[in-house]
């Protein structure tokens, strides 16, 4: 799966508010957005210096969690990790797959189920009580460097895509 594929102009909409993007007045930047500014920028470091990572994605949450549908974690090849996807209950195990599907050179998916009835019993509940669905996608893959320096546009000039 290409980058470009996940990113359409926000010309669609009447308003980024009416999307959920921006709040109404339209002066603050969400958390998420910031987030993604920082990973887009590691990420175009990682290009320069000829480095590998996977980028995590919640794709979908049934239930509750601590973060929501497009939260993302990127996974360095030497284990470094910007963002989350929790708060940070299932980021290890998620490490650990994602450098596994970095070897192998394939996408992924994983789903966690963090409102197990003995997770409660031990005392290790995770606070979700939801179930977390992540695509894992390597990095790089070609015509990403353009697509990253896009976005990085996009989101440097406060300029509206999702």
């Amino acid at each position: 799966m290409r980058l470009s594929a996940c990113i359409r102009r926000r010309a669609d909409f009447t308003s980024s508010a009416q999307c959920g993007i921006l709040p109404a007045d339209g002066n603050e930047v969400m958390k998420q957005w910031q987030e993604t500014l920082l990973i887009l920028r590691r990420m175009q470091e990682l290009l320069g210096e000829g480095r590998r990572a996977v980028l995590a994605v919640t794709a979908a949450v049934e239930g509750s969690s601590y973060r929501g549908p497009g939260a993302m974690v990127l996974i360095e090849d030497d284990g470094s990790m910007s963002g989350n996807v929790t708060g940070g209950c299932l980021e290890q195990d998620l490490k650990e797959r994602a450098l596994t599907l970095l070897e192998a050179g394939r996408c992924g998916t994983v789903s966690y189920d963090t409102g197990g009835e003995e997770d409660r019993i031990w005392g290790l509940g995770v606070g979700c009580e939801g179930v977390i669905h992540l695509f894992l996608r390597p990095f790089p893959l070609a015509g990403d460097e353009k697509v990253i320096r896009r976005c990085l546009q996009w989101l440097e000039n406060g300029e509206e895509f999702i």
